[in-house]
């Protein structure tokens, strides 16, 4: 699996569907504002042609040599300033001839005695005449300005809000795939009566139909497996009733005995299935009261003290009782424990068990030193009937103990995890967490 290395929520669908939103707004932004760069730049000569004509007819108005008054009065038609330079005769319709420093200004235009220069967002017009330099500056517009900052705030808060209301959107779209996750979760923890959501009128509607009919599928083949497994182990009771009665009448001899430690085997394997196939459907039927699970561990570790290797309590933490059914937690526990001795060696360490609590909730950890299990048999230890090898284990078994365990933990809402090396041991750890009030 791969390592998340951003939080979830930066990781998710819609947060991804939000970025390329976002990634393809930018991009279609900068080809806006390139384009209209390079329109700008392919305008530029003609409008600065037509400027200097215009500026032209100014001149030709203000008359020759130019009137300081009627420059007053187009200063306060156009809102320029209008200089003049001859000699030693300098006036301005403004406090300072020169509104800004003309060296630091750039030159756009030059050319048939008019010249345009641009100075952060001020330009001026200069027009050199045989009576002198007249020039016309058009100063930057702070009135106008505000109104582009203005505007450019309303941008910004009414992109985000775009963006937040896309993002509330695909949420809401993409909503599916949250049913579909929980569903795929009570799936795994075994809860095939689960059924998804069908709300929407799109494909992941499709996907959730499709996923409800294979959850039906799925809990019908278990169901019919399992009525199979229950009906089988029914009708070999009968058989078998009848060998014994014959056996009964036969004469003593090694033979019969054979016969009769083989009946017996069968009988506890018919005894096993019978008790697996009442413990699939325990949820339904489970005697909830409060249960002191310390004491409940202590009373299954003392039936092995005297099964090598033996079983040691570890940290054992008392607390609140939990809503358990004691009988089905007995059982569970001992099947557990009976592994962890069952797989262990006589010589190996003694198996160790232990009960701690983590915000009201019960982990008991049961761990041997024994043969341990191998990776690729992990997964299915918990399938009834599955036995990694059958050679490792002297003490004979039906591969249905850890089913039996699974079942019963997970009819009181829990977990059980297990951790293994060959040859270094097992540990099967059990969470619990419905405290009595």
């Amino acid at each position: 699996m791969a390592k998340r290395i951003l939080p979830k929520p930066l990781t998710s669908i819609s947060a991804k569907l939000l970025t390329v939103i976002v990634l393809t707004g930018i991009g279609i932004n900068l080809a806006i504002i390139f384009s209209i760069g390079a329109f700008q730049h392919h305008v530029a000569a003609p409008y600065h042609a037509h400027l200097a004509r215009y500026v032209a007819y100014l001149v030709d108005d203000l008359g020759s040599p130019p009137e300081r008054a009627r420059a007053m009065q187009l200063a306060a038609q156009t809102d320029m300033i209008i200089t003049f330079e001859s000699g030693s005769r300098k006036w301005s319709t403004a406090p300072d001839v020169h509104p800004f420093p003309l060296d630091q200004a750039r030159t756009r235009f030059d050319r048939g005695g008019v010249e345009v220069v641009t100075y952060r967002g001020s330009f001026a017009v200069f027009v050199n005449r045989g009576q002198g330099r007249i020039g016309f500056y058009m100063p930057r517009q702070e009135r106008a300005e505000k109104k582009v900052k203005l505007l450019v705030l309303f941008l910004l808060v009414f992109i985000s809000t775009l963006l937040i209301v896309a993002f509330v959107a695909i949420r809401w779209v993409l909503r599916p795939l949250g049913w579909l996750k929980r569903g795929v979760d009570e799936v795994g923890r075994g809860n095939l009566g689960y059924r998804v959501p069908e709300k929407r009128c799109d494909e992941l509607r499709d996907l959730s139909e499709a996923f409800n009919a294979m959850t039906e599928r799925l809990s019908r083949l278990i169901k019919s497996k399992d009525q199979l497994l229950l009906d089988v182990s029914h009708e070999l009771r009968t058989p078998i009733t009848r060998i014994r009665v014959a056996l009964a009448m036969l004469p003593d001899s090694d033979g019969k005995d054979s016969i009769v430690e083989d009946l017996a085997e069968i009988e506890a394997k018919i005894t096993e299935l019978l008790e697996t196939a009442r413990t699939l459907g325990v949820k339904a039927e489970l005697n909830r009261r409060p249960v002191d699970l310390a004491a409940l561990l202590q009373q299954v570790a003392e039936v092995y003290q005297n099964q090598p290797p033996g079983v040691v309590l570890d940290i054992i933490e008392t607390g609140a009782p939990l809503m358990l059914d004691e009988n089905m937690m007995l059982k569970a526990l001992r099947n557990v424990v009976d592994n962890a001795v069952k797989y262990s060696r006589p010589d190996s360490a003694p198996v160790r068990a232990s009960l701690s609590r983590h915000q009201g909730a019960a982990v008991i950890r049961v761990q041997d030193f024994g043969i341990g299990i191998a990776a690729e048999d992990l997964p299915f230890v918990f399938e009834p009937f599955y036995r990694a090898d059958k050679a490792r284990s002297p003490r004979g078994g039906f591969g249905l103990g850890l089913s039996l365990v699974k079942t019963i933990i997970s009819a009181h809402n829990g977990r059980v995890d297990i951790e293994s090396q060959p040859g270094s041991g097992t540990t099967v750890t059990i969470h619990l967490g419905d405290v009595a009030d």
